[in-house]
């Protein structure tokens, strides 16, 4: 039996919609050299928990979205959010930090964005 899975999510909108607001766009799995010298950006984790869902063939997987600015900068995270679900997300919650940048003195605004996309297994 050949089984496929299908998401709604448009990744590639997503990460325009980020970079729309004038800021650089990275995967989770970004390396230190990548954000040294930004000042603000984007994290995007698409490869979260998947838990299961009503249905016999449905899970859904965590989409997160960080917005981190080492000077404070903010963005209005009503409009993400509203244009993240036209692509497929479905909006959960949201908080707001203020991190420490570890062996520093250098402290962040962090915005994280939480998600799910719905996967539907074909077989």
């Amino acid at each position: 039996m050949q089984m496929t899975a299908s998401s709604r999510i448009k990744l590639d909108h997503i990460i325009k919609a980020m970079e729309e607001l004038g800021h650089p766009v990275f995967a989770i799995d970004l390396n230190k050299d990548e954000i040294n010298n930004r000042d603000s950006f984007f994290v995007y984790n698409d490869k979260g928990n998947i838990s299961r869902v009503e249905g016999a063939n449905q899970y859904k997987m965590e989409f997160t979205v960080m917005y981190i600015s080492k000077v404070h900068d903010d963005i209005d995270e009503i409009t993400l959010i509203d244009q993240l679900i036209r692509y497929g997300l479905i909006f959960v919650d949201s908080t707001r930090d203020e991190a420490k940048f570890k062996g520093t003195d250098q402290t962040a605004l962090v915005i994280t964005l939480n998600f799910t996309q719905i996967f539907r297994l074909c077989r």
